[in-house]
């Protein structure tokens, strides 16, 4: 039988309902809409050349300058350094479906997206920018039921600007990709507010590196 892995890396897609227990998920959603803390950014994250002699402040002020250049949202710091106890949870889910592989790095936010500011985003259509992700498999999982027109489209190679496959929002669900698949968020404005646990996932890049979980660099 062809494993996860080898059937993400060839274009399928893993989606699995109830991904936390009903328990984790409820905690899990109180923190998100109650407790973390949220920048302002934006998607697709193209940043300057000279990012790594920025300082922490500078990137933050040329993500709100630029915010609305392309698709506007708000994310919070690494899990990993904010709240260790659920990345703990995420990277232990995930590597529930993932079990062929081992991780060498997981990394996981909280985008929250307000449909007034994407709205008046240059990117405000139905499928915003497609692009792809840093690393080997990227995952979202949604904290509300918005419908068809609101979750995740997948696009096939070459310059198509119709997805392959349109995937709806429902809370508590994953949706699991390779990260190097073209994709993009999609929406019908018809919410006020949307927020996704984003992850992204590396494997080790060669023999013998050792298996720890770390930030993307």
């Amino acid at each position: 039988m062809i494993s996860i892995s080898k059937s993400l890396r060839e274009g399928s897609i893993l989606i699995k309902p109830d991904f936390f227990t009903s328990e984790q998920f409820l905690e899990l959603k109180n923190r998100v809409e109650n407790e973390y803390v949220y920048k302002p950014t934006f998607q697709p994250a193209i940043l300057p050349s000279n990012i790594k002699r920025l300082s922490e402040e500078e990137i933050d002020s040329f993500k709100e300058r630029y915010r609305f250049q392309a698709y506007a949202c708000w994310e919070t710091l690494p899990l990993k350094d904010s709240d260790p106890e659920f990345y703990k949870i995420i990277v232990d889910k995930h590597q529930e479906h993932l079990s062929d592989i081992q991780f060498h790095s997981l990394h996981c936010f909280i985008r929250k997206a307000l449909t007034e500011e994407v709205k008046k985003s240059y990117l405000n259509k139905e499928y915003n920018q497609p692009h792809t992700d840093k690393g080997d498999y990227a995952s979202v999982v949604y904290f509300e039921d918005q419908g068809f027109n609101n979750g995740l489209a997948l696009f096939g190679k070459g310059e198509n600007k119709i997805p392959d496959i349109k995937i709806g929002s429902q809370a508590n669900r994953l949706l699991l990709y390779d990260a190097n698949r073209m994709h993009s968020a999609c929406s019908d404005f018809m919410f006020d507010v949307r927020y996704v646990l984003a992850t992204f996932i590396s494997v080790p890049p060669k023999r013998g590196a050792r298996y720890i979980y770390t930030r993307r660099t």
